[in-house]
């Protein structure tokens, strides 16, 4: 059988100038909108996948993605959003064949991902975070069928301050002419 196998390393380093964020405004006691003069941001993301080409093997192919962010001359304490922007982030992916012919095929695609946010002394909502996912398709010459279940289960997270969607189904067809 064949393998193919890849390795991706993206460093990275971006200079941000005039970026509005709600800022702290100790004399208001509220959060106000401002531009926070320049600060740097860098990281990298590494990633791989591994494919297996196996006639009748159940994993088809499995995917790892790891994410590192940092900021540099700035306040985390004031902001209330760009701090919180991903810090660590590590995502896998597994596809699964549950069943292949010539004709058609039916996959099962796992992922998992974890998310770990910057800790504020702002907010006390939860910040570290395994998300997991769930998809089933069923592909033809034409027709594609795709159901997925996405926190699969129905766990309660914030992005940005903002409660995500617990479990959610969505259904998709997809006509090829």
């Amino acid at each position: 059988y064949n393998t193919y196998s890849s390795i991706t390393v993206s460093p990275f380093y971006i200079h941000n100038f005039n970026k509005i964020d709600w800022v702290w405004s100790d004399s208001l006691q509220v959060y106000v909108s401002q531009n926070i003069t320049s600060f740097d941001t860098y990281g990298v993301n590494i990633s791989t996948k591994l494919s297996l080409n196996k006639a009748g093997g159940l994993l088809k192919s499995f995917f790892v993605s790891y994410s590192y962010l940092e900021h540099k001359n700035f306040n985390y304490q004031q902001s209330k959003y760009i701090a919180n922007m991903t810090h660590h982030r590590l995502s896998a992916y597994f596809v699964f064949n549950l069943y292949r012919t010539k004709y058609h095929r039916i996959l099962m695609t796992y992922n998992l991902v974890y998310k770990q946010r910057f800790v504020s002394v702002i907010s006390q909502d939860l910040r570290n975070i395994f998300i997991n996912d769930l998809r089933f398709s069923f592909i033809s010459d034409n027709l594609d069928v795709i159901f997925k279940i996405e926190n699969l289960f129905d766990r309660v997270w914030y992005d940005y301050y903002t409660p995500m969607p617990g479990r959610s189904y969505f259904l998709s067809l997809n006509f090829k002419f």
